[in-house]
């Protein structure tokens, strides 16, 4: 591998990636057209753009739109959802068979939507312990950069609203969750 070099000549001491121009429609997109596709929903997530990207195949031109930004941003909601969830779970070793295939997709030039693919299936196997869950999840995660775990182990937050039966101890209703409360 030959040693990274910016335009200017100099040498940064790492790796250096260069990336192509954003085109949109025949035309180069300019900061106002990112912050634009940013703001599709105003709670989208900026790390749901990154996972948009992991989904597209790889070497092809990426065709960002609405429902595919939001889809992803449903899918990286839902996943830290669970992985807070997971994580109140006693610690269980990631299944071998699904780091193996991570790696080996990893290993495939980089073949990122196999990670996500091995995350899909980890996420619906019903006879994993919700703790192996977690395991895998903050382990892939270290790859794909989602933050997947940002939420895990956040204090506990309450909402309280009226209960209309009444709470036991005379309270007036509450409900706990870790993570934001919604």
């Amino acid at each position: 591998m030959a040693a990274a070099h910016l335009p200017d000549g100099s040498n940064p001491g790492g790796p250096l990636m260069s990336v192509g121009a954003i085109f949109r429609t025949g035309r180069l997109v300019g900061d106002d057209d990112l912050k634009r596709l940013a703001g599709l929903r105003g709670d989208l997530d900026p790390l749901a753009l990154r996972l948009a990207l992991i989904l597209m195949p790889y070497g092809q031109p990426a065709h960002l739109s609405a429902p595919t930004m939001h889809k992803a941003d449903d899918l990286l909601r839902r996943w830290r959802r669970q992985v807070a969830r997971w994580a109140q779970a006693p610690s269980r070793p990631p299944p071998a068979h699904l780091v193996g295939a991570a790696r080996a997709a990893l290993d495939h030039d980089l073949d990122t939507r196999r990670v996500v693919e091995t995350l899909r299936r980890s996420e619906s196997d019903a006879a994993a312990p919700d703790g192996a869950k977690f395991e895998t999840f903050a382990y892939l995660d270290r790859v794909l950069g989602l933050e997947l775990v940002r939420t895990s182990g956040a204090p506990l937050r309450v909402r309280r609203w009226p209960h209309p039966t009444g709470c036991p101890r005379g309270l007036t209703g509450c409900h706990v969750r870790r993570g934001q409360a919604q």
